[in-house]
């Protein structure tokens, strides 16, 4: 264990989850170099020096358990910056220069003392636009790779604990730092030199680029070898040339160099055959009238050999990275569902997203149909949720899923022991009738009617086809969670007992959405259909970022739309001995279950209805500016 020898106790408590979900942690020591004493990083693994370009010696968060001493490095796939103001607190007095006080307040972001007690560190969201990094005048530096930043946990009150986006904030604090250095100016379109690469970008840029933008997945699948969206693997290869090239710019020998780093290059005719190289990337390069530029990070349109009226084959537009996606606002949770979803992110080790949408969805299921919110008169709105959780395997969608729906298979296991216990009454009931039926036949009196056959209340269903499904609503009215581990399978469920594939299974989900009335005609219940007037579901579940397309598929009939995603950044930790606290549990569980005793009242023709909740005023005027704003 490394003893801290500022006298700052480490807190981790205030540490963002955001730092916490990287593998990019160092330890640091003090080194004495000549009469300066600096900060050297260290690898948590192996206790050996750690480097700012060499993420082998970086650690799981999870490992620094045990030192005192701990840091975050920046580096070159994260989404942080790091800004370090130093000299500007007062060590007595906590004081802090008003010139650090403005840089704080534009940057609005998490802020911590720093080890020395005399500085302060601030992280955003956002890249440094420039090359330069220190001004020793002003005492500040900022970073965004290459660097790591001591971490004590001292959060400076007032500031966000969390971690904001600030790119705009950022661009000004670094103008005003370094105002002579000049702003690289972009090429105009068709002006782009077919010989000048990006030499700026490392491959690993140009591989991170590439595997978050748009088309990342077709580019992972290529590069870990997979042709089978192709016609052949020579048009493969000259797909991925292609998606390298957009992103290094035309550099021949980088593409070639990149590509055989990729498992696609494992066959004989790229390794042993060098003019096939060279043809399949100077082919790639030939089609091409796209390129990223690293200075304006735009996409430049260029056309064959500079002529404007060029009429080269030109590829599909390869998209810029996507922007990076903002944490889930877990601040938005009921206080109880937001200790939950953090609580479990850390004991499960996944991003809080994958606990946070089924959780919404529990919610959501407590409520059910008994509640409407009323916007307008006409417009009226229930709690009915479609929700997609977007990961890959191993990224442990299903624990997380299983821990957020615990309350409600408890509360559908205690309704099937209701159930069974119904039943045996009935079974006595059945008895009795029979006898009754015997005495009244012998009487010559008529006979008494059955009892009724009990039903099982239902909180989850896990059978998604229509004509089971208005079976469950017709005697639950309330309304169900449906679970569904893959939603590529419930997709391809719809309408695949019809002739032909024909159906209306795809238009049944989209009015059970929006909780407007189906009709079903049953096969066990020929000549009476099935009238569920105001059906209710939340339904739930994930789905891998290649198969996505799956949920439109060819139709354009809104389903796709219905949907509220959540699609986080990968997150991997080693197993943790955290548990999620047993009163949290017990809590969220509470939460649900009072939700579930809200009742229903009944309408005109007495069946049950949801009771209309009015919009307060601040809730309307919040509905109107996020109305307007989509619109627009």
């Amino acid at each position: 264990m490394i003893t801290a020898p500022t006298g700052l106790d480490l807190k981790r408590e205030n540490i963002p989850r955001e730092l916490k979900g990287l593998d990019q942690w160092v330890g640091w020591r003090w080194k004495q170099f000549g009469q300066k004493r600096t900060k050297v990083p260290y690898d948590l693994k192996t206790g050996k020096a750690a480097a700012s370009d060499d993420p082998t010696t970086w650690a799981p968060y999870s490992k620094t358990e045990g030192h005192l001493n701990i840091g975050f490095m920046f580096g070159d796939r994260d989404a942080f910056s790091g800004i370090d103001v130093d000299g500007c607190v007062d060590p007595q007095t906590g004081k802090i220069t008003k010139l650090a006080r403005q840089i704080i307040d534009r940057m609005g972001s998490y802020s911590e003392i720093s080890p020395s007690t005399t500085g302060l560190k601030i992280f955003v969201k956002g890249v440094v636009p420039g090359l330069r990094r220190k001004n020793p005048k002003k005492q500040i530096e900022v970073y965004d790779r290459g660097r790591f930043f001591a971490c004590t946990g001292h959060h400076l009150p007032g500031t966000p604990k969390t971690i904001e986006p600030r790119q705009e904030e950022l661009n000004a604090l670094y103008l005003w730092l370094f105002p002579g250095e000049e702003e690289p100016s972009p090429a105009p379109n068709g002006s782009l030199n077919r010989t000048a690469p990006n030499h700026d970008l490392s491959d690993e840029d140009i591989f991170s680029r590439a595997y978050r933008a748009a088309n990342g997945e077709k580019f992972l699948r290529l590069w870990n070898g997979d042709a089978s969206d192709y016609e052949s693997h020579s048009e493969a290869d000259l797909a991925l040339c292609a998606m390298l090239g957009f992103w290094s710019g035309p550099d021949p020998e980088r593409i070639e160099r990149m590509f055989s780093a990729s498992r696609l290059s494992r066959r004989s005719k790229w390794r042993e055959r060098p003019r096939y190289r060279r043809d399949t990337v100077a082919k790639a390069l030939d089609r091409m009238t796209e390129f990223y530029d690293q200075a304006t990070g735009a996409t430049l349109v260029v056309s064959k050999n500079g002529d404007p009226s060029g009429n080269g084959v030109v590829l599909p537009n390869i998209p810029p990275p996507l922007p990076e996606d903002p944490p889930f606002p877990t601040d938005a949770l009921p206080e109880v569902a937001r200790r939950f979803v953090e609580e479990g992110a850390e004991a499960i080790g996944c991003a809080p997203d994958l606990l946070a949408l089924p959780a919404l969805a529990v919610l959501s299921a407590g409520i059910g149909a008994s509640r409407v919110v009323e916007i307008k008169r006409s417009w009226r709105e229930g709690a009915t949720l479609f929700l997609a959780v977007v990961a890959s395997p191993g990224e442990k969608k299903t624990p997380a899923a299983n821990a957020a729906r615990r309350p409600v298979l408890k509360r559908q296991a205690e309704k099937r022991q209701e159930f069974k216990t119904k039943r045996e009454e009935h079974g006595r009931q059945m008895r009795e009738w029979k006898a009754h039926c015997r005495d009244a036949r012998s009487a010559g009196e008529t006979e008494p009617p059955p009892p009724p056959e009990p039903t099982m209340e239902r909180t989850y269903a896990d059978d998604t086809t229509v004509e089971s499904l208005v079976g469950i609503l017709e005697d639950n009215p309330r309304g169900v969670l449906i679970y569904k581990d893959e939603l590529t399978g419930w997709v391809r469920s719809h309408d695949q007992y019809r002739a032909a594939g024909k159906g209306a299974d795809r238009q049944h989900w989209l009015s059970v959405w929006s909780n407007q009335a189906i009709v079903v005609d049953r096969k066990s219940r020929q000549g009476d259909p099935t009238y569920v007037e105001r059906p209710w579901v939340s339904l739930v579940g994930g789905i891998q970022p290649a198969m996505l397309s799956e949920l439109g598929g060819s139709m354009e009939d809104g389903l796709l739309d219905r949907f509220l995603f959540c699609y986080p950044k990968h997150s991997q930790t080693d197993l943790s001995e955290v548990e999620i606290g047993a009163d949290t549990e017990a809590q969220y569980a509470t939460l649900y279950d009072k939700l579930t005793s809200l009742l229903m009242v009944k309408d005109e023709s007495g069946q049950e209805a949801p009771n209309v909740v009015p919009m307060s005023g601040e809730a309307r005027s919040l509905f109107k500016k996020i109305h307007d704003q989509i619109g627009r």
